[in-house]
């Protein structure tokens, strides 16, 4: 069960403080009848009356009222499924998240505009499935290929320099690690990587081109920052900027763009390299080149609707009035 509008929910602890002033008043009316007469005599005077169908009348009129409260929060419940076929595009996207990202030679910075593209392109993207692999020093794959944009974007939204604490640019192992995603048959598939390329392990140019010979993948790349290069921000545990990072000699680091690997990778893995700049980041053209490409089928299901039970609590709220009003006002004489 769900709820259409949850915060409805809260409306209900009104009926805390009346259930606790209904047996507040119960208990002092008890305390003066008490006080009036004894038990027995008390008992001959108010025969007829009923503190049990009281309290019963009290229960089932509260008890209407509560299931009124409660359906304006709109409880709901799933309806049938369906199966949905979708014909799209497997694209893994392979993120530099090194301390280098952090360079705002593209503002905010490097990492910041990556997730700001991929977020836009997962919005407007429709059958197309996606999956994440970060790396720094070492590569983490984040989400494997999915068509819930939801999840894609909440993993976006997260990363961060810090996620990877062992620092360098190993391409090689996000290939690896991408290669992992791809089952063994499909047609539209491709892998991009966003990187600066720097200071990088290992020999991707191979793991590119092995990738697109043996697993039929598209490998792209999209490089991000300058060929002048950029200081890189440092950052304490607060999130707070306090300088730009320095080498062991106590000099500023400048992290520089390296276009000769990455156009190297892209031609390897037959795919396209793409330099990020102000004004185009190269993600759409990419992404429209890719969609020329034979797509892959999947299916997907998913719940066709909702179906409320408001009607039916309704009724159930309708019946406690009815049996309130059918009650006898006092026990029989």
């Amino acid at each position: 069960m769900s709820f259409e509008y949850p915060w409805m929910l809260l409306l209900l602890l009104a009926f805390v403080p009346v259930w606790l002033l209904f047996l507040h008043t119960s208990r002092r009316r008890q305390e003066r009848l008490n006080r009036f007469a004894d038990t027995a005599l008390m008992r001959r005077l108010l025969k007829g009356d009923s503190p049990a169908l009281r309290n019963w009348r009290f229960i089932l009129v509260s008890g209407a009222l509560l299931i009124v409260l409660f359906c304006a929060a709109g409880p709901r419940i799933r309806g049938g499924k369906e199966t949905v076929v979708l014909n799209g595009v497997d694209i893994v996207l392979a993120i530099d998240i090194s301390n280098s990202m952090r360079a705002n030679d593209l503002q905010p910075n490097r990492l910041e505009r990556t997730k700001l593209e991929v977020a836009r392109l997962l919005q407007k993207s429709e059958n197309d499935r996606f999956g994440i692999v970060v790396f720094a020093g070492r590569a983490i794959p984040q989400l494997p290929l999915t068509n819930d944009k939801g999840s894609a974007l909440s993993v976006i939204e997260a990363l961060s320099t810090g996620d990877i604490m062992r620092q360098g640019t190993n391409i090689e192992e996000a290939i690896q690690i991408a290669t992992r995603s791809f089952g063994e048959d499909g047609k539209a598939r491709a892998l991009v990587i966003i990187s600066d390329g720097e200071s990088h392990e290992g020999d991707p140019v191979a793991a590119a081109r092995e990738l697109a010979e043996k697993k039929n993948v598209i490998v792209s790349c999209i490089g991000v920052g300058s060929a002048s290069g950029s200081t890189i921000p440092e950052i304490d545990n607060y999130g707070k900027m306090i300088g730009d990072k320095l080498d062991e000699n106590g000099q500023k680091v400048i992290t520089r763009l390296n276009e000769d690997l990455l156009q190297q990778i892209a031609s390897a893995g037959g795919g396209s390299y793409v330099k990020a700049t102000a004004s185009d980041f190269g993600l759409g053209q990419i992404y429209g080149k890719l969609q020329g490409l034979n797509k892959t089928t999947t299916y997907l299901e998913r719940f066709t609707s909702y179906r409320t039970l408001v009607p039916w609590l309704l009724i159930g709220a309708l019946v406690l009035l009815l049996t309130e009003t059918l009650l006898p006002e006092g026990k029989r004489k």
